[in-house]
């Protein structure tokens, strides 16, 4: 028993992190720190949403709360029922089918941007009431940060 043997230190028997070597009689400690830190997510997202003239207008509000710039890579409405719906982005040039932005938005810390999105119905004779539940689909975000690493968030059901 090595509990009852002049080589082994009982005391060092008492930690949970431990390995016991049973031929050379030798007992290894081992230490582990855990690191405790706050994440909370680089955008703020403000949205608001308005029927008219029988077309949804989602307008969003990014914020980016981090103290490094952000490159919003691609901001895209997901319609769930787009057989139904088509979504038209206004940050889109409709000639050419390129942002108006460019290829990405270099968000400085605390910018703001906004986006805004129409979804009409593809047919013209649905006429779209207030005070239906509609479940239209997620906004979903994709950046890179200061350091070139990638980040997605969705919002959503809208």
């Amino acid at each position: 028993m090595f509990g009852r043997e002049e080589s082994i230190d009982l005391k060092q028997l008492q930690s949970s992190q431990f390995e016991i070597d049973h031929p050379r009689k030798i007992v290894t400690r081992f230490f582990s720190k855990k690191y405790k830190f706050d994440a909370a997510l680089p955008l703020k997202t403000v949205s608001s949403m308005l029927l008219r003239d029988n077309m949804y207008m989602l307008h969003f509000n990014l914020t980016n709360t981090t103290v490094n710039h952000l490159f919003l890579d691609r901001v895209t409405f997901h319609c769930l029922e787009s057989k139904r719906f088509e979504v038209v982005d206004c940050s889109l040039d409709q000639n050419t089918g390129k942002s108006v932005f460019a290829n990405t938005v270099d968000m400085l810390p605390g910018d703001t941007r906004s986006f805004l999105f129409l979804i009409k119905p593809r047919d013209e004779s649905i006429k779209l009431n207030k005070y239906e539940t509609i479940n239209l689909g997620q906004l979903e975000l994709k950046w890179l940060n200061y350091f070139g690493d990638p980040g997605v968030m969705k919002v959503g059901p809208f």
